[in-house]
């Protein structure tokens, strides 16, 4: 009889209650932003065949391969900005002067 009274008496503290709530808590914060962002408002914003992001993928992808910022009315793409100063119209490299073998 002594058991059931020590188990009665575990089962009706508050230990643990504060535990229950911040998980409670958790549960509630990441549904109501889980439930934010599948909403067709920022989905047409920051969804994968959005305008917005395709322009931050261009931006990353051009910067990443030609060094530079990106720019829409790019004349040419297979011109480095990092190796080719179109300004003056050389390369930032050197080499001879004169042709092989002459």
């Amino acid at each position: 009889m002594e058991f059931i009274f020590k188990k009665i008496k575990f089962i009706r503290n508050n230990k643990g209650q504060s535990t229950v709530e911040y998980i409670m808590l958790l549960v509630l914060v990441t549904s109501i932003g889980y439930t934010f962002l599948q909403s067709p408002q920022i989905q047409k914003y920051f969804g994968k065949d959005s305008s917005f992001m395709q322009n931050q993928i261009n931006n990353i992808q051009y910067s990443y391969r030609h060094a530079g910022e990106y720019k829409e009315d790019h004349e040419d793409l297979n011109k480095h900005d990092s190796f080719y100063n179109s300004e003056a119209n050389v390369s930032r490299f050197f080499g001879q002067t004169d042709s092989y073998g002459q």
